[in-house]
């Protein structure tokens, strides 16, 4: 079913991504890690396209250095549901960007009880065009 592609597409795309540095850096997507505590980590070029907010604007720094406050909290709190979350990820709708979902999900990090979330911006077509072809 759709979870089961999405658990799979979600997996698949940790594991890539994890794997290289570079093809995160040239995936097609706006693609993002952030700390637990909501420090950005690391974006691509496409989330610099996209949002218009690029790495010396963003890097070790929180939603709330970057954005307004009510979109800032709006990150946060999907943050937050993203690290509480049963199956590990989040589906939002993306709050800056029309027929674009957001998924973000947790990444266990090297300490005990430590976490990172990752988060990619895909286009509802793409979502459908994967549905289609699996």
């Amino acid at each position: 079913g759709k979870i089961e592609n999405l658990n799979r597409m979600i997996r698949e795309l940790d594991s890539a991504l994890l794997r290289s540095n570079a093809i995160s850096l040239a995936f097609p997507f706006p693609f993002w890690y952030k700390y637990s505590d909501g420090k950005m980590m690391m974006l691509n070029d496409e989330y610099c396209k996209t949002y218009h907010r690029c790495r010396e604007d963003y890097l070790g720094k929180t939603d709330y250095d970057v954005w307004d406050k009510e979109t800032a909290d709006l990150y946060k709190k999907n943050d937050e549901l993203t690290l509480n979350s049963q199956l590990g990820y989040t589906v939002t709708h993306d709050s800056e960007v029309d027929d674009t979902i957001i998924i973000k999900w947790r990444i266990p990090g090297l300490a005990k009880n430590e976490y990172y979330i990752a988060g990619i911006a895909v286009p509802f077509k793409t979502i459908e065009d994967v549905r289609r072809a699996t």
